[in-house]
């Protein structure tokens, strides 16, 4: 099993402390994969009836910048100057779930989405379009959906509202990837997110001051409640847990998140 519950060390976030155990107790492996995340690779050999795998982090958070509308770098051309066609090719293109497709196009047209003066101003009009049009509902997709699903029902979790996001941000070539992580939450109505499990954004490049994350499923920008995991062209990048069992009978899988604040003291960093 690849597991992927490190937290990401860059953009004012630190990792000071890190512990991954399972039980029973598993050979653990630590590498990086092409993205930068780190990740751990598990083998869990003989008979067992259940898999625990618990990880425990301790991450110092920057105070994040927080974007403004009509910032001189919130610009086309500025984007268009920075913008490497090989570099950022991951970011720029259709991947397993995030495609240009009719059903987007049309879902753009009827909700009036449209380029704004800048690319990032123009990704957080489209993020509150979908946060408007979707209605936040477990249950009636899964990690497998494609984009076209939601479009179509207009029903779906954090996963899906990244993933359309990502292809307006592609269809409009703005550099833009998937984020995983998880999310502090003041109290369980403050977000559409579930308290305890683990959350998903969109980060997306600007001149200047790096990768900007926006929260289509909560209609905000990512700030230092948001712990970035892991980063990617979609979902299938960034699974916390991706393996083979062999063995008979039913599996299922159970995940507890918890997300406690401590202190807030790190000084900002450069941006990566």
């Amino acid at each position: 099993m690849s597991v992927r519950m490190h937290p990401r060390q860059d953009k004012g976030q630190r990792v000071t402390n890190f512990v991954l155990e399972t039980e029973p107790v598993s050979g653990i492996v630590r590498f990086d994969d092409c993205f930068g995340n780190v990740c751990h690779l598990l083998n869990t050999a003989g008979c067992h009836d259940e898999l625990t795998v618990r990880s425990s982090a301790e991450i110092e958070l920057a105070e994040q910048h927080v974007f403004e509308a009509g910032l001189p770098s919130d610009r086309w051309d500025r984007l268009d100057a920075v913008t490497e066609p090989v570099r950022h090719w991951d970011f720029l293109n259709d991947s397993r779930y995030v495609r240009r497709s009719p059903a987007l196009d049309a879902f753009m047209r009827s909700c009036g989405i449209e380029k704004e003066a800048g690319p990032v101003s123009s990704m957080i009009a489209a993020s509150s379009h979908l946060f408007q049009n979707f209605s936040y509902q477990r249950g009636c997709t899964d990690v497998n959906s494609p984009t076209d699903e939601i479009l179509h029902t207009r029903r779906g979790v954090c996963q899906d509202y990244t993933h359309v996001l990502l292809a307006i941000g592609r269809h409009w070539k703005i550099p833009s990837r998937y984020v995983s992580g998880y999310l502090r939450l003041e109290s369980a109505d403050d977000f559409q997110t579930p308290v305890g499990e683990s959350h998903c954004w969109v980060e997306v490049l600007n001149p200047g001051h790096g990768w900007i994350g926006i929260d289509p499923t909560n209609q905000t920008l990512a700030d230092d409640r948001y712990v970035r995991v892991a980063v990617g062209r979609d979902y299938a990048d960034v699974p916390p847990t991706k393996g083979i069992v062999f063995g008979a009978g039913h599996s299922a899988v159970e995940v507890q998140v918890v997300v406690r604040r401590e202190c807030a003291d790190l000084q900002n960093e450069s941006e990566q």
